[in-house]
């Protein structure tokens, strides 16, 4: 059988970039995979996590790699006079962000290589599952993506995607700046809303591929409180390179009580995408009982 030919794209600040890779390396099997990886120099104060990595240039063979000075926190302030709406990054990481990936899908164009697909990856990105790649080739026209339970239905988590080299450019490509922060306003300077349009207005197909917590995990460090507490446990007695080595191994032993968290955070992300009136009905229903009861 033919192997098959992937590039993985990993842009962001350096967090746990060195971890990131080893794991992909330790989960592809006999996939062929080029990195083409954008490094922002250093983390914003309110993002910055502890035990960050510098990228060992000499231990991965990396097909593209630009380090590049990050945005200045004042950078946007002229064009977004509003902050990001509640607990996203401020504009500049995440125009930051998107600009990053742009220059990584202009890389694809130019190097005109036949891959099978191709994975967009963050810096801080444990993949629990063995099962993470894809078995055959992605054909156009089609994303799959991760599943975030604490985002609404109608939005595209920016965690994962995998898509052929065509669709990946479609979905990261924009005309010029003016446009991508036009469209960043229209959609309230939310990232998962522009993700949502763009592959909407493109009529890409949207797959549900890997879960948050089961699949992969996003690691904060210090830990974040609403994270899955043997997650948060782990990461805090071991630290992040063992957690990286043994996330399989961890969510196996604690299997059950982290999917009732995501169930729990399913059953919560099901109410809000209900209309009003349901809410409504179900908010009065849980009046009575609890007022009520004989």
């Amino acid at each position: 059988m033919k192997k098959l030919k992937i590039a993985v794209l990993i842009a962001g600040p350096p967090r746990y970039i060195n971890s990131v890779i080893d794991n992909i390396e330790r989960v592809k099997g006999d996939r062929d995979i080029d990195y083409y990886v954008f490094l922002w120099k250093a983390e914003s104060k309110s993002k910055a996590r502890e035990e960050e990595q510098i990228l060992n240039r000499g231990k991965y063979d990396i097909k593209y790699l630009i380090e590049a000075e990050p945005n200045l926190e004042t950078s946007y302030d002229n064009i977004f006079k509003k902050q990001s709406d509640s607990g996203l990054s401020s504009h500049f990481n995440i125009i930051g962000m998107f600009n990053s990936m742009r220059i990584l899908v202009q890389c694809l164009e130019i190097f005109n290589i036949n891959y099978d697909y191709v994975v967009r990856m963050r810096t801080d990105c444990s993949i629990i599952t063995k099962d993470f790649f894809p078995t055959e080739r992605i054909d156009e026209g089609m994303a799959l993506v991760s599943k975030n339970y604490l985002i609404p239905y109608s939005w595209v988590s920016d965690h994962i995607m995998v898509a052929s080299v065509k669709t990946m450019i479609k979905v990261w490509s924009w005309k010029d700046n003016d446009y991508l922060h036009r469209e960043y306003n229209q959609v309230g300077r939310n990232p998962e809303k522009l993700l949502a349009r763009k592959l909407k207005k493109n009529n890409i197909n949207v797959i549900d591929e890997w879960v948050r917590y089961k699949d992969y995990h996003i690691v904060y460090f210090p830990v974040k409180e609403s994270d899955p507490e043997p997650f948060n446990k782990n990461i805090t007695d071991n630290g992040i390179k063992f957690f990286f080595i043994n996330s399989e191994k961890i969510y196996s032993n604690k299997r059950e009580l982290i999917d009732s968290y995501i169930l729990n955070q399913k059953k919560n992300q099901d109410y809000y995408a209900l209309p009003k009136i349901k809410k409504i009905k179900i908010k009065l229903k849980r009046f009575f009982d609890d007022n009520f009861r004989l």
